[in-house]
């Protein structure tokens, strides 16, 4: 069994295209390169009910890896096994908001596409403890622009990855430290989250 305490390596280092059609709803297309023997960390952004393991990861290769955030507060790996596939596992649903975490033998792609929520705000929660989360569009944005950084109470922490080392920044009665201001949640990327207390947010619509 691998090490999961290797997904701080590939927190934030998604890559992703977005393409915009006219009007609404938005439709995006996102290309997210998987390097091989590295674990990547993404977020689900999408009005979509084809959001199964076995929908949204067919293509990866055998002995990949899929891993969800659970409620005991650990990650549950799932491996694609041959012809067998996904297994059992592979009915488990990613959804708006939250994370995952992709580990593949060789590099791959994964390709994530549909329609952002059509609702004008989106719920996010929090939980007592650590939550990995991403924005729940298929967009970048400012972190404080968000109603996660907004609502925040005080002593809650945002954790990035940045280069070799974890960056975290914690809400104070004055407001986020200070460089939590040049923070920019990517698109379909995902980050660990901090609260003393359950709550929901709710993100709205750009």
């Amino acid at each position: 069994m691998k090490k999961w305490i290797k997904i701080a390596g590939m927190l934030i280092l998604t890559l992703s295209v977005m393409t915009q059609a006219e009007g609404y709803p938005y439709t995006t297309n996102i290309t997210i390169n998987i390097p091989s023997n590295q674990q990547v960390l993404v977020s689900y952004a999408y009005e979509s009910t084809n959001n199964t393991i076995n929908e949204l990861f067919a293509g990866l290769p055998s002995l990949s890896e899929v891993s969800l955030w659970g409620a005991n507060m650990a990650w549950k790996p799932y491996m694609k096994a041959g012809r067998s596939g996904w297994g059992a596992g592979g009915t488990n649903r990613l959804t708006i908001g939250t994370a995952a975490i992709i580990w593949s033998p060789a590099a791959t792609n994964v390709y994530f596409s549909g329609s952002i929520p059509s609702a004008v705000s989106t719920a996010v929660y929090k939980v007592n403890g650590y939550t990995w989360m991403g924005y729940p569009y298929p967009a970048d944005v400012a972190f404080t622009n968000t109603t996660i950084a907004k609502t925040a109470a005080n002593g809650d922490k945002i954790l990035f990855w940045s280069n070799s080392n974890w960056v975290v920044y914690s809400k104070l009665r004055t407001g986020w430290q200070s460089g939590a201001t040049n923070l920019v949640l990517k698109n379909c990327g995902a980050f660990a989250y901090f609260a003393y207390t359950n709550s929901a947010v709710y993100e709205i619509r750009p």
